[in-house]
C-alpha cells in the first residue's frame, strides 16, 4: 500500500468505510457471514474472566505499551482529541496460556458492534490440507532428500499499524470502574479487519523471499502466522537459513520456541508426513474428538451448545483430511443451526446414532491418509450396484474382465456393511 493509509503511516480498520480491493490477490467476497446481535453499548463492561485476571490484564496492556501498541488515556481526553469519533470500549475476556501469561481477548462484535459495521470485499484464501498434499506429493515426485520446518511469527496481527483517526475505535479497560483506557494502535485480536491487514502485509514478505531466492527448490506455506518451508536436493540447508535470514532482516519476530523441523512436522493443526508420503491429524487432535463423543453418550446426550459447535467446527477441520467423515456431518449441523449457542439442550436420536457410527470408527483409525499419486488403470475392471426395499438391502457387482459375479465379495461386503445374507435370487 502507498498514499495516506498505509503500512508505514497505518491502515483503516474500516468501520465506517468499505475496506480496499485487491483484484489482483484475491477474489471479491460473495458471503457474508451474520454476527450475533446485540444491545448497543459504547462503554462495555469486561467478561469474568478478564475481571478475575485484571491485575494480569493490566501488566500485559503496560507491556504492550513499552512496545508502542498500546497507550493509556481517558474517555475526556480521547473525546476532545478526536471529536468526530464515539469512543468504543469494548468488553475484554483473557484466556491463561500455559506459560502464565494472559492473552486479552477484544470483544470486537458485542456491545460495541464495531466488527458489525466493518465491511470486507476481498476473499481471504489460506492454503489447505489438499495444498499441503499436493506439495507432498511433488516433493515425493522429485525425489530429493529434504528438510521441513514449521516456524510461528509471534503477535503477527500486532505488527499493522492502525491510522491515528481509527484508535479511539479500538479502546478497552484493565478493570471495569477504571477511568483509564487502554487504545490499541496496532492490529487487534478480536477485530475482524486485523486478519485482513496481516495478510495483505506478511503476503508481500513472502513474495520478496521468494523473489530473492529465484529457481531455488523449495517450497512455502503460510497460513495467517504459521509459516512451512521444505527445502529439498544438496542445497536444502543453504536455501533453509538463507530464507530464514531473508525474514529476519525483514523484522519478522519469530516465536523461536514454537520450531519444529525434520520429515514430519506440524502444519496448522495437520501432520505432514514426507517419509510416508501421508497427511493427517496428531493422534491428541483425534482422540479429543472420542473423548468428547464419549461425553456425550455419558451425560446421556445433553450439552451445552458451544460446546457442541467446539467440538462441530475440530470435527470439520478433521474431515478435510478424513473425507469419509464428510456424508455424515449433515446431521449435525442441521441441529446445530436450529438452536442459539447459549442453549443446553439434548441432541436427538439421529445425532446420536451419527455419533455412535463416528466413535466406532475413529476408535480404530490412524487419522492419516496417502498423498501418492492414485493407480489409475486402463480400463474398468468391476461395476457394482444396490437395490433397497422394505426389509432388505442388496449389493451386486461383477468383474467386466469375466463377465462373472464374484459372490466372494459381495458375502465380504455384506459382513462389513452388517446387511444380513444375500439370497441368490437378488443378484
Amino acid at each position: 500500500m502507498h498514499g495516506k493509509d498505509s503500512f508505514w503511516t497505518g491502515v483503516p480498520v474500516g468501520y465506517d468505510e468499505p475496506l480496499p480491493r485487491t483484484p489482483d490477490v484475491f477474489p471479491r467476497k460473495e458471503k457474508v457471514r451474520q454476527l450475533d446481535e446485540s444491545e448497543y453499548n459504547n462503554l462495555a463492561c469486561n467478561y469474568r474472566s478478564a475481571r478475575e485476571m485484571s491485575e494480569e490484564l493490566e501488566k500485559k496492556f503496560r507491556e504492550e505499551e513499552a512496545l508502542g501498541r498500546m497507550i493509556p488515556t481517558t474517555l475526556s481526553a480521547l473525546q476532545s482529541k478526536h471529536p468526530e469519533r464515539t469512543p468504543l470500549v469494548a468488553a475484554m475476556g483473557a484466556i491463561k496460556k500455559p506459560n502464565g501469561d494472559v492473552r486479552p481477548l477484544h470483544d470486537g462484535t458485542h456491545f460495541v458492534q464495531l466488527n458489525n459495521n466493518i465491511c470486507f470485499q476481498d476473499q481471504l484464501q489460506y492454503p489447505g490440507p489438499e495444498d499441503a498434499a499436493a506439495m507432498i506429493r511433488l516433493v515425493e515426485d522429485d525425489e530429493e532428500s529434504l528438510f521441513a520446518m514449521s516456524a510461528d511469527i509471534k503477535a503477527a496481527h500486532r505488527l499493522v499499524k492502525i491510522r491515528e483517526e481509527d484508535w479511539p475505535l479500538l479502546g478497552c479497560r484493565a478493570h471495569d470502574d477504571d477511568k483509564t483506557i487502554w487504545i490499541n494502535t496496532v492490529g487487534t485480536f478480536g477485530v475482524s479487519s486485523a486478519s485482513y491487514w496481516w495478510t495483505r502485509l506478511f503476503a508481500g514478505i513472502g513474495r520478496l523471499v521468494a523473489y530473492i531466492l529465484g529457481q531455488e527448490n523449495w517450497f512455502q506455506l503460510v497460513y495467517v502466522d504459521d509459516l512451512h518451508l521444505t527445502c529439498l536436493g544438496p542445497r536444502k540447508f543453504l536455501v533453509l537459513w538463507t530464507a530464514l535470514a531473508l525474514y529476519e532482516i525483514l523484522g519478522t519476530p519469530f516465536s523461536y520456541a514454537k520450531f519444529s523441523g525434520g520429515l514430519q512436522v506440524c502444519f496448522v493443526g495437520y501432520l505432514l508426513d514426507y517419509r510416508a508420503c501421508r497427511l493427517g491429524i496428531t493422534q491428541r487432535r483425534g482422540a479429543w474428538l472420542v473423548s468428547f463423543i464419549d461425553e456425550m453418550f455419558a451425560s446421556k446426550g445433553t450439552i451445552y451448545m458451544r460446546r457442541f459447535n467446539e467440538f462441530l467446527g475440530r470435527l470439520g477441520f478433521v474431515s478435510r483430511v478424513l473425507l469419509w467423515l464428510k456424508p455424515f456431518l449433515a446431521p449435525l449441523y442441521s441441529w446445530s443451526a436450529a438452536l442459539d449457542r447459549g442453549t443446553v439442550a439434548k441432541c436427538p436420536k439421529l445425532v446420536m446414532l451419527v455419533l455412535r457410527f463416528l466413535q466406532l470408527q475413529l476408535k480404530d483409525c490412524t487419522y492419516m491418509h496417502s498423498c501418492s499419486r492414485p493407480t489409475v488403470l486402463p480400463q474398468e475392471v468391476f461395476r457394482t450396484d444396490a437395490k433397497c426395499a422394505k426389509g432388505k438391502v442388496v449389493l451386486g457387482g461383477h468383474h467386466l474382465q469375466t463377465g462373472y459375479l464374484d459372490k466372494d465379495m459381495l458375502r465380504s461386503t455384506a459382513q462389513i456393511v452388517n446387511l444380513g445374507k444375500f439370497e441368490k435370487s437378488d443378484w
